[in-house]
């Protein structure tokens, strides 16, 4: 028997937002009927504004679906009751993902993305269910996460910033010069293993990759040589974008074109077919070589499971924690134009995924840290060594901001005329920067060792204008100033320290962090028992 439509539910601020899913899961599924189902969310939160009414459409397969639901509820099956409670645990995430404030667009979309995600992966939901849950988020009017073309890599994509992500990335850097880069005798392969580094990077090459070079068999120790010498940093701004990419929508699949378009290089391969052909095939080359990297080791530290209701997080198991795999994976390719593969040409398409060892962490953001948007550091043009360097300051930033927001301390500073929030991070040095972390091809120490090192001061004061500019630097200022007339002033200046502050998101999402890493420490504190005479 079906129950009549009752008045709008009135959302209550101080009710739980998968008690509010449950309920409106529960009124759907006794609604056999198509109907409007207005639903006003909390004013103090939206600003009084009342969210319009979803119009269900005569669709016979979502009247079964709810009809199905209804009885198998009412009957009391377990299963029903299964279905309901996964359902109204996503439609709760969902919910408060949109009533959280204060939170950047940037997190909040990847937030979205991961429950989607999640939502798809249920084995409790079926697809039926799939679609009616996608079709809450559209009248619950989640915030656009972007309209997109087929394979357009997402606008915001986070950077990488988990430790095993930056082992990958240092090894990428560090292949033009072989530098930390080393045979592995008894294989044919090149580990890269950095003085003081708790892991390390594994270059074996992989059957693409040897179908690529034409050497299925096997390949010789000068060949990998020679393919690690040839990455150029924007090889390391492709694994940005590639495995941010696939930490976000699991499964990827993204002609090379728009893979071009994603890191930046999209007005130069329009310029003429040559450059497009070229680019293509550096691009292809990079992603065959990230499928051949293996990062190895185990992060210092206890880190534990996700929490569970009340329950107290169990640690996690260390063997879990330990990465022997690539952290990116291809699993599929499309012909190219012609219609032909026999590794001559790059596909027209690939398909990738992040590899397993990211894989079983999807979701967990405290394993898979991220920060700031990789994309708005991409789009930097890096054809003159001003932008060159303001792409490598960008990364190298973004992975120390995120690595010190958790315990850098808030405070607040004046704007024009407004006093807002930020954090003191430990300063940073243009060595660090430019030089340690990840490089480009415009490598400062041989600009400051050759016949016009004060060029090199030209190219920093440009590139911290170009991060201002876009929204990446909010606050910058040398904390010692350098002697004046000094000679052989170039170490002084590599190694001076600098006071540098994100903006914009990147500010607020740091604060966020520390705010969260201070609520945690607080809940791990012991009570001081009271003093008793």
């Amino acid at each position: 028997m079906k129950k009549e439509h009752q008045e709008p539910l009135q959302f209550q601020d101080a009710a739980k937002p998968d008690q509010l899913a449950g309920m409106i899961l529960r009124e759907c599924s006794q609604t056999g009927e198509p109907f409007p189902f207005p639903v006003l969310l909390p004013a103090s939160q939206l600003a009084s504004q009342e969210m319009g009414g979803l119009e269900f459409v005569d669709d016979k397969q979502h009247r079964d679906i709810s009809t199905s639901l209804l009885e198998a509820y009412s009957s009391g099956d377990a299963q029903a009751c299964d279905v309901l409670t996964a359902a109204g645990s996503f439609i709760g995430a969902l919910i408060d993902i949109v009533v959280k404030e204060g939170e950047s667009k940037v997190a909040r979309e990847v937030k979205i993305r991961e429950v989607m995600a999640q939502i798809e992966q249920s084995p409790e939901l079926d697809q039926t269910l799939r679609e009616y849950i996608s079709r809450f988020s559209e009248w619950l009017k989640l915030p656009e996460t972007e309209k997109r073309k087929k394979h357009q890599a997402p606008r915001a994509l986070p950077q990488p910033t988990f430790y095993e992500a930056r082992t990958g990335a240092t090894a990428i850097s560090d292949g033009r010069d072989l530098r930390d880069w080393n045979p592995i005798e008894g294989m044919m392969a090149m580990l890269h293993a950095p003085k003081d580094s708790i892991m390390q990077t594994r270059f074996e090459p992989c059957s693409l990759l040897l179908g690529w070079w034409g050497k299925p068999a096997g390949a010789e120790l000068e060949t990998l040589q020679c393919e690690l010498q040839k990455l150029e940093f924007d090889a390391l701004v492709t694994y940005f974008v590639c495995l941010s990419w696939a930490v976000e929508e699991y499964q990827v699949t993204a002609s090379l074109d728009s893979i071009i378009e994603a890191i930046g290089r999209g007005t130069d391969a329009r310029r003429s077919t040559k450059a497009r052909q070229a680019l293509r095939a550096k691009v292809w080359r990079w992603m065959l070589l990230f499928d051949s990297l293996a990062v190895i080791g185990a992060r210092r530290g206890t880190w534990r499971e996700p929490r569970d209701g009340d329950k107290k997080r169990a640690k996690m198991d260390a063997d879990k924690l330990y990465s022997r795999d690539a952290l990116l994976k291809i699993i599929g390719t499309r012909a190219t134009e012609q219609g032909t593969f026999d590794n001559s040409a790059p596909p027209k398409e690939v398909t990738f995924v992040a590899g397993p060892w990211v894989n079983q962490f999807r979701g967990n953001r405290e394993i898979l840290s991220d920060f700031g948007n990789v994309r708005a550091i991409a789009s930097i043009p890096r054809g003159k060594p001003s932008g060159a360097w303001a792409a490598c300051i960008g990364f190298a930033l973004n992975q120390k901001w995120r690595e010190q927001a958790a315990t850098a301390p808030v405070t607040r500073t004046t704007r024009g005329t407004k006093k807002i929030a930020t954090q003191k991070f430990r300063p940073f040095t243009r060595r660090v920067l430019l030089a340690q972390l990840w490089r480009s091809e415009v490598n400062p120490e041989e600009i400051l060792k050759g016949t016009n090192p004060e060029r090199a001061k030209e190219y920093w004061e440009a590139a911290v204008v170009i991060l201002k500019k876009d929204g990446i630097i909010g606050i910058y200022k040398e904390i010692e100033p350098l002697a004046e007339g000094r000679q052989d002033w170039q170490d002084a200046w590599l190694d001076q320290p600098l006071d540098i502050r994100p903006a914009g998101d990147s500010r607020r999402d740091a604060i966020e962090i520390h705010q969260s890493a201070e609520t945690a420490r607080k809940r791990g504190r012991k009570k001081t028992p009271p003093k008793t005479d």
